[in-house]
């Protein structure tokens, strides 16, 4: 009897097995998006509000030799991807002692004491993509004395202009004898005003912290305006022997002979 086994449908090829392998790798990741820096500040950490905020700054020099601690770090607040190039100028009071060493590190910058600095003024800026900031204000103190009658002798320092594009950008240091507010005289609180007299300069941005005040108003140094800009700082602390005060003031003069 003939046998008939089952059938199926297709085709069989004999051969030998090409040994063909398929390794799937993943899709290559998709390229970072360029960083774009959007720079919105420069400002000095403050103690008090344990934050960068703030555009005027103080700092006690050691009466120690060697070199101390930082003294303050300003920062660029915003993305910068590490575009930044900074610069700073130093005054020093009275003509004598030398400048805080300053080293940037990225979107920071560090004020260190150095052997043989002295008191002065230190302007911080910074540039970011094409854009400038600042400048801001690092005052520079004496190492203060101690004791209850180390009473503060405040006076108005130099002000001074620092260039800034398009502005025109005044400091205003507070310096003298015993400012430390740590001491046993008490601290200094500090109210900033200012006011003009003659033609109207535009806005004028006064900016203040106890030692110190930062005026910005447009670049009206164009023989334009006649015009006198005051700006006042009222100082208030209190001694062992009472309360103190003063009024400390910085006048600028526009086109007037």
């Amino acid at each position: 009897m003939r046998r008939y086994g089952s059938t199926s449908d297709g085709l069989t090829v004999p051969g030998q097995n090409a040994g063909l392998k398929l390794t799937l790798q993943p899709a290559p990741p998709e390229p970072a998006p360029a960083c774009a820096p959007a720079p919105t500040g420069l400002y000095w950490f403050s103690d008090s509000t344990g934050d960068f905020t703030e555009p005027t700054e103080a700092a006690y020099l050691s009466s120690a030799e060697a070199a101390g601690p930082v003294l303050a770090v300003a920062r660029v607040i915003g993305e910068t991807c590490g575009d930044v190039v900074w610069a700073h100028d130093w005054t020093p009071d009275a003509g004598t002692g030398g400048a805080p060493g300053v080293i940037g590190n990225g979107a920071d910058c560090l004020v260190y004491p150095v052997l043989g600095g002295g008191p002065g003024q230190l302007s911080v800026s910074a540039e970011c993509a094409g854009q400038s900031l600042g400048p801001i204000l690092l005052t520079l103190l004496p190492a203060p004395g101690g004791g209850a009658d180390c009473c503060p002798a405040p006076v108005a320092g130099a002000g001074q202009m620092v260039w800034s594009p398009g502005r025109l950008v005044y400091v205003f240091p507070i310096v003298g004898s015993h400012l430390n507010a740590e001491t046993e005289s008490g601290g200094i609180e500090t109210v900033w005003s200012v006011d003009y007299v003659g033609d109207d300069p535009g806005g004028l941005a006064l900016v203040g912290s106890v030692l110190a005040g930062t005026l910005a108003l447009g670049d009206i140094d164009d023989g334009a305006h006649q015009t006198a800009i005051t700006v006042t700082a009222a100082l208030a602390w209190t001694c062992r022997d009472g309360p103190h005060d003063a009024a400390l003031t910085w006048t600028l003069e526009f086109s007037y002979h």
